[in-house]
C-alpha cells in the first residue's frame, strides 16, 4: 500500500512541477508582452516630441508641395474631371 502512495505523490508531485513550469512561461509571456507595450508607447512619445518641434517653414514647403504629389490623371472613357487631393496638415504645438 504505502508503494502505490508513493507513487501517487510522485506523480502528483511532477504534476505540480508540470504546472509550475506552465504558469512562470505564462508569466514570463505576458511580462514580455507589457514590456513591448511600454517600447511602443515610449516610441511614440518620442516620435510626437520629435515632430512637434518642426519650425513652421519647412513644415509649410512640405504642405505646399501636396498637391503635385496626389495629382490623379484623368481617366479616358471617364466622365470625371481630373482630380488633385489635398491634404491638410496641423501641426499641434
Amino acid at each position: 500500500m504505502t508503494i502505490v502512495l508513493l507513487a501517487e505523490l510522485v506523480s502528483t508531485s511532477v504534476r505540480l512541477a508540470l504546472s509550475l513550469k506552465v504558469i512562470s512561461i505564462i508569466s514570463t509571456l505576458r511580462l514580455a508582452q507589457s514590456v513591448v507595450l511600454v517600447q511602443m508607447f515610449v516610441l511614440l512619445k518620442q516620435f510626437i516630441r520629435e515632430n512637434n518641434t518642426i519650425p513652421v517653414s519647412k513644415t509649410k514647403a512640405w504642405v505646399d508641395k501636396l498637391p503635385a504629389l496626389f495629382y490623379i490623371p484623368h481617366v479616358k472613357f471617364s466622365t470625371f474631371t481630373p482630380l488633385i487631393v489635398i491634404f491638410y496638415i496641423r501641426i499641434i504645438r
